[in-house]
């Protein structure tokens, strides 16, 4: 209908105006820094800091150690723990929501007892408590525990999502004779998903922000080894700076990316519409 292409192209033009509004305040705190570091009169040492992001020699440039094993680690880990939280959220919402009374329980209290207790503390309890014969190394406990962590925030996403979809919705399947299964893999989930999708792109961000505290039991991510680089050469500002900068990046390319996926959704919820109407 044109009420629904209307609504598409405000969408297009409100992330435009998002877009170029960031752009206009990261450039207002660039030109701020930059502003503050040339009147405090710090002796600033790009040349000492450089190599540790890109490192130039006769035979070329190559990324740094913190790119090439901060960064990587960072992805690695950020990735990984994605699946798991995102497989954990979704198998909690639905237990809670179509589960027996145990299956219910268990998904209520994996949700209640990590989310109230701190990210820091269960890294640190679960590298320190798992038996070494299970051969689960550093990054795989940053993994799991990062994964069951932000799964318990997910599992609240998906279970508005769920509860958001219109009663009519499972009333129809269950006239045209689907059965439970049917009915939630190709009637309820991918409604949820959809309302389910700004939430969930926040909760990535922060995971990938709590990635960072992997280092605390020794995982080589970026935070870990800006802490490293800073320890050897002291140049604080040089390293965290920089360091900032790429975390920024990478939120930003999560939203930008799930900002495409919610705009091709809701062309392709469109375009039905606009065949009918044609």
């Amino acid at each position: 209908m044109a009420h629904i292409k209307r609504h598409v192209q405000a969408t297009d033009r409100r992330q435009w105006r998002y877009w170029a509004f960031c752009l206009l305040c990261l450039g207002l705190l660039a030109a701020a820094a930059v502003h503050g570091a040339m009147s405090s009169g710090y002796n600033w040492q790009w040349d000492r800091a450089w190599p540790y992001f890109l490192e130039c020699g006769p035979a070329g440039c190559r990324p740094g150690v913190l790119l090439r094993q901060g960064l990587m680690g960072t992805i690695r880990i950020s990735v990984l723990a994605l699946g798991i939280a995102l497989s954990a959220g979704l198998f909690a919402a639905v237990a809670r929501l179509a589960g027996g009374g145990a299956a219910r329980t268990a998904a209520l209290g994996y949700v209640e007892l990590v989310r109230n207790t701190p990210l820091m503390v269960q890294l640190v309890a679960v590298y320190a408590l798992v038996p070494p014969s299970w051969g689960l190394s550093a990054e795989g406990t940053a993994v799991l525990v990062l994964g069951l962590f932000e799964g318990a925030y997910m599992a609240e996403i998906f279970r508005a999502g769920i509860i958001d979809v219109p009663r009519g919705q499972w009333e129809a399947a269950r006239s045209l004779g689907l059965s439970a299964l049917t009915t939630w893999v190709r009637v309820i989930l991918p409604q949820a998903l959809r309302r389910s999708l700004p939430p969930l792109v926040s909760q990535c961000v922060s995971l990938v922000k709590d990635s960072s505290l992997a280092g605390l039991i020794a995982v080589p991510e970026l935070a870990q080894r800006s802490a490293l680089a800073v320890s050897d050469t002291f140049l604080s500002f040089e390293i965290w700076l920089p360091t900032a900068g790429i975390y920024l990046c990478l939120a930003l390319a999560l939203s930008s990316l799930a900002a495409l996926l919610q705009a091709r959704l809701n062309k392709e919820q469109a375009a039905p519409c606009g065949r009918i109407h044609a």
